[in-house]
């Protein structure tokens, strides 16, 4: 179960805690905290951090068409990761007393934000976007995010959590998100993150405002190559 303190807060502001369903609970999945498991959860292929193949596998059918991130309709694709900043919270990281075990305590999604958050996971299933996979940071107001999205269970995924208070872990945590990201089947998806801004730059180099975010092929044996995430 989540944490009392975190599960009153979602409560409280109406989110569904029933999409935290399940939870990815590998040494590269790391949980910020216990989630309630799902009777039939999905097959994880569990690989040592120096192995290039897929973390996930499923086999989808790869679409014909090319890839294409103009349109939110052409990210319903396996091969697409999205990765979005949490919605709207006011204020910049966290009071020095935070605790991530109780919501109140840290910065989180206003009413804007709250509302934020559900109109894009409306847009996205309007487009199309299904996710296999929604990933999220375990603080707050990412959690709230996901939720809220309304595409399914979420896993709290340890190297999407913020490292604002801890820049010295700024390189070695987004070198290990690389590498997960790389690993992801390609045909698998389409999977989602949600994440902070701290997280965002220091992998891509760009700045996103809340509720934007970054799509990028997977599959590609190059530098992942970050698009801006069409709002429509």
């Amino acid at each position: 179960m989540l944490a009392p303190h975190r599960s009153a807060y979602f409560l409280r502001t109406g989110a569904n805690l029933a999409a935290c369903a399940w939870l990815f609970a590998t040494p590269l999945a790391l949980a910020g905290e216990p989630v309630a498991q799902v009777s039939n959860p999905p097959t994880i292929s569990i690989k040592p951090a120096s192995d290039s193949r897929p973390i996930l596998t499923h086999g989808r059918p790869m679409p014909t068409v090319a890839w294409d991130a103009s349109r939110l309709a052409n990210l319903a694709r396996p091969d697409t990761l999205i990765l979005i900043r949490h919605a709207q919270a006011p204020g910049v990281g966290d009071p020095t007393d935070f605790d991530l075990n109780t919501c109140s305590s840290q910065r989180n999604l206003d009413d804007t934000g709250r509302a934020q958050a559900e109109a894009l996971g409306e847009a996205w299933k309007t487009a199309g976007i299904f996710p296999s996979r929604l990933f999220t940071s375990a603080w707050c107001r990412c959690v709230d995010t996901a939720i809220r999205l309304k595409m399914g269970p979420i896993a709290i995924l340890a190297e999407l959590n913020s490292f604002w208070e801890k820049q010295g872990q700024r390189d070695d945590q987004t070198a290990r998100l690389k590498d997960f990201i790389y690993r992801l089947d390609p045909k698998g998806g389409p999977y989602v993150m949600v994440t902070h801004q701290v997280n965002i730059s220091a992998l891509t180099g760009n700045f996103v405002n809340s509720g934007a975010g970054v799509v990028v092929q997977l599959g590609q044996k190059s530098e992942l190559k970050f698009e801006n995430l069409p709002n429509k």
